[in-house]
């Protein structure tokens, strides 16, 4: 199956990125850094972040407790391969609202784990934009959001555009950055979804 074509039509119910380090040898960063509260996008002193690991997160307020990681199979291990998977979170104050994302880069594709961090990184913003447009700062539930699969296609299109723009940048043929991508925004009440590829969520008592 070929993930990235998929991405123009997904199952829905920054320019910033260092392209230096553009090789099959070199990970994302996926730690602590990404728990910064400047770079989730909250101030909201209640919301506190541990890291674990270098590939494990916690965070929590008062009514949501969330917790990532991300292992390197054993066969990658033997094959000396970068894990190619890349998951973050997002937690708007203002709205009340969390948006999480993840994806996991194609196997076979050697710049798969760029290709995973940036459609996870690039959907995340892309949905927080459209939710502030939409919510004038003010909190929302997702029973207010009548166009929430528009918002996952422009977030998904978005993501694309991101990792083609990528690919040109490292001149790399954008094939090799392939990865499946699933995005969920939840608002303590209603969890919408979204996804590209052979992953899911499973939701239970929501």
């Amino acid at each position: 199956m070929n993930y990235f074509n998929d991405f123009m039509n997904p199952e829905c119910s920054s320019d910033s990125i260092n392209t230096e380090n553009c090789n099959e040898h070199i990970a994302p960063n996926n730690n602590s850094e990404i728990l910064d509260s400047s770079q989730t996008g909250t101030s909201d002193t209640s919301l506190q972040f541990q890291s674990k690991s270098p590939h494990e997160y916690i965070a929590q307020n008062n009514d949501v407790g969330v917790y990532g990681f991300s292992l390197t199979g054993s066969s990658h291990l033997k094959s000396k391969t970068v894990c190619q998977d890349y998951s973050d979170f997002l937690y708007l104050s203002d709205e009340n609202i969390w948006i999480f994302a993840i994806a996991d880069g194609v196997g076979s594709c050697s710049l798969s784990h760029w290709g995973a961090y940036t459609a996870v990184i690039e959907s995340i913003n892309s949905i927080k934009e459209q939710l502030i447009l939409l919510s004038n700062g003010k909190v929302i539930k997702l029973s207010d959001v009548p166009n929430i699969e528009e918002i996952f296609q422009k977030a998904f299109s978005f993501a694309r555009e991101k990792v083609e723009l990528f690919a040109d940048n490292c001149q790399k043929p954008v094939y090799d950055f392939q990865s499946t991508l699933t995005v969920a925004v939840y608002d303590g009440l209603r969890l919408a979804c979204c996804h590209v590829g052979d992953d899911g969520i499973v939701a239970e008592g929501v």
